[in-house]
């Protein structure tokens, strides 16, 4: 009885360790090139919206209407505050040297 014990434990050892992965697909040429291909055309579409959107901007900050339909355009002003980090820094330089005084 230790006999069929034994080689029903080989056998389901095996079993665990004998896992098949597929080969990997080799990469053609063909794919290459069509992956160069879409990245170029990517490249010139984005050069054309970005030229798009550009002229719509520029049209529409000078006085340009816009033709009735669903679609709209409108200039959006963001308008952030720049800080000069270095004066704020003296300042917080200030306060702690201050601070360590008293």
């Amino acid at each position: 009885m230790a006999t069929q014990q034994s080689i029903s434990q080989s056998i389901g050892q095996s079993k665990l360790i004998a896992v098949s992965f597929p080969a990997p697909q080799d990469i053609t040429l063909r794919e290459l090139a069509t992956l160069l291909s879409l990245s170029g055309r990517l490249h010139q579409l984005q050069q054309q919206v970005e030229t798009g959107q550009q002229s719509i901007k520029s049209r529409l900050a000078a006085g340009a209407s816009l033709e009735p339909g669903d679609h709209r355009a409108k200039l959006k002003g963001n308008f952030r505050r720049s800080v000069s980090w270095k004066d704020v820094v003296v300042r917080l330089a200030g306060r702690l040297s201050n601070g360590a005084h008293e």
